[in-house]
C-alpha cells in the first residue's frame, strides 16, 4: 500500500521534523524555498490555507473528518509530487453510488464512484515534479450520497492555495440544479447526474465564482403531487445538509448572488389545483423573505424556465414576478430581480424524463452569465 512504502521512504526526515518541529510524521511543516510554510506529505483538514474548502463541508470538532453532501461541495490543495492521495468513504442510498470529479490545473482529470468502504483513492499521478492545483467536487447531489473524507496525502509537498474566485453565488434549487438526467446513457440515479455540468456551475465558472448549491430532485416551494411538506427546500435551506437538521449556517453577509430556480415540481401539484395558486405565491414570498434575512447583502435573482410542460413556464412567470414585485413595493428591496432562462426544446437540449442535458444547460449558462455580467458591471 502507499501509506507503507511512504512511511517507509521518509522515515528518517519524518523524525527529524516530528522532533523539531513539534509535528507527527504524518502531517509536518517545514520551510521551502520561497521561505513560505509548507506541508510535507499529508496536509491537516482544518488548515485553510492549505486546504480550499468548497460550498457547505462539515468539519468535526477535532478535525478527523471532513463531511461533503451538497453538489459541487468539496476541496482544494496545491501540491507538488508524483502521487496525491486522500482516505474516504461514501454513503449513498438506493439511487446510486457517491461521485467525485478531480480537476488538475482547471481540467477535468478523472471521476471516481466511491465505495462504502473507507480506502485511500488515488486523486493524481504526475512525472513532472511541478506544483499543480487539485480540486476534488462532488458531483452527485446530497439527498443521494455523502462523501467522508479523513485524511489527504501524498509523496511530496502541499503549497498554500492561491484564492482565485472573485465572487460566491449561491443556488436553490431542484433536479435541473443538480444536474438530474443531463447524461442521459447512465441507468442510476447517481449516475445519471453530472452537478458540474449545470446552468448553475457553468455560469459560475464563467464568473470565477465560488458555488454554493442548496438543491434536492423532486422537491419544491410548497409541495409537490407526490410528496409531504418534508420535502421543501425553505425548510432546510440554513441546514448543512437536508439530513443534518443540527448543523446550522450563520448569516451570510458574503454571498455576492443568491439564484432560487424552483417551482417546477410544485407545478405538479398546483397545475390541478389553480384555486390555490395564490397559496404557492405566499410561500414563495415567505421563503424570499427568509432568504433576504438570511443575505442581508446579496443580490436575489428569481429564476424560472428552463424545463416546460403544460403551462409550466407561464405559471411560473406570473408566481416570479408577482414575488419579486411585492418584495420591491412592500419590503422596498432593490437589490433583486427576476430572470427566464432558456427554455429547451429540441431533442438534443433534452436528456432524461425532460430534464436539460448539457446542452440545454450550456444555453441557460448563457443567460445566466450574460445577465451576471451586466448586473456586475452595474453594481
Amino acid at each position: 500500500m502507499f501509506r507503507k512504502s511512504l512511511a517507509a521512504a521518509a522515515l528518517t526526515a519524518s523524525i527529524f521534523l516530528f522532533f523539531s518541529c513539534g509535528g507527527s510524521p504524518q502531517s509536518v511543516s517545514e520551510t521551502s524555498d520561497k521561505d513560505e510554510e509548507t506541508f510535507s506529505y499529508s496536509v491537516p483538514l482544518d488548515e485553510g490555507k492549505f486546504v480550499k474548502k468548497y460550498g457547505r463541508c462539515y468539519m468535526d470538532e477535532d478535525a478527523t473528518f471532513c463531511e461533503i453532501a451538497n453538489t459541487a461541495a468539496g476541496f482544494e490543495v496545491c501540491f507538488r509530487g508524483t502521487q496525491l492521495y486522500a482516505d474516504m468513504r461514501g454513503s449513498y442510498a438506493a439511487e446510486g453510488i457517491a461521485y467525485i470529479s478531480v480537476f488538475v490545473d482547471g481540467e477535468l482529470y478523472d471521476t471516481i464512484g466511491l465505495d462504502l468502504t473507507q480506502q485511500e483513492t488515488l486523486l493524481f499521478e504526475s512525472e513532472d515534479n511541478e506544483s499543480h492545483t487539485v480540486k476534488v467536487l462532488k458531483r452527485s447531489e446530497a439527498q443521494y450520497s455523502t462523501v467522508t473524507v479523513f485524511e489527504i496525502y501524498g509523496d511530496g509537498t502541499f503549497y498554500p492555495v492561491e484564492r482565485t474566485d472573485k465572487m460566491k453565488i449561491a443556488f436553490y434549487g431542484d433536479s435541473i440544479t443538480c444536474g438530474m438526467g443531463n447524461l442521459p446513457e447512465q441507468f442510476t440515479t447517481t449516475a445519471q447526474e453530472d452537478g458540474l455540468t449545470t446552468y448553475a456551475t457553468i455560469a459560475a465558472e464563467q464568473m470565477n465564482a465560488e458555488v454554493d448549491i442548496c438543491a434536492c430532485s423532486g422537491w419544491a416551494i410548497d409541495k409537490a403531487d407526490w410528496h409531504t411538506s418534508d420535502m421543501r427546500i425553505p425548510r432546510i435551506f440554513r441546514q448543512y445538509s437536508p439530513f443534518r437538521e443540527d448543523i446550522y449556517l450563520q448569516i451570510d453577509s458574503e454571498t455576492d448572488y443568491v439564484i432560487v430556480n424552483l417551482g417546477t415540481n410544485d407545478y405538479t401539484y398546483y397545475q390541478n389545483h389553480q384555486n390555490e395558486f395564490q397559496t404557492f405565491i405566499d410561500k414563495y414570498y415567505t421563503f424570499y423573505e427568509d432568504l433576504r434575512k438570511f443575505y442581508p447583502s446579496a443580490h436575489i435573482v428569481l429564476a424560472y424556465g428552463i424545463m416546460n410542460w403544460g403551462n409550466l413556464v407561464n405559471d411560473m412567470e406570473k408566481a416570479v414576478t408577482a414575488v419579486y414585485e411585492r418584495a420591491v413595493s412592500e419590503n422596498k428591496d432593490e437589490n433583486i430581480s427576476c430572470l427566464r432562462l432558456y427554455t429547451v426544446t429540441t431533442a438534443e437540449e433534452i436528456g432524461v424524463n425532460g430534464h436539460p442535458s448539457v446542452l440545454g444547460h450550456q444555453k441557460a449558462a448563457e443567460d445566466l452569465y450574460a445577465f451576471l455580467s451586466e448586473s456586475k458591471g452595474t453594481n
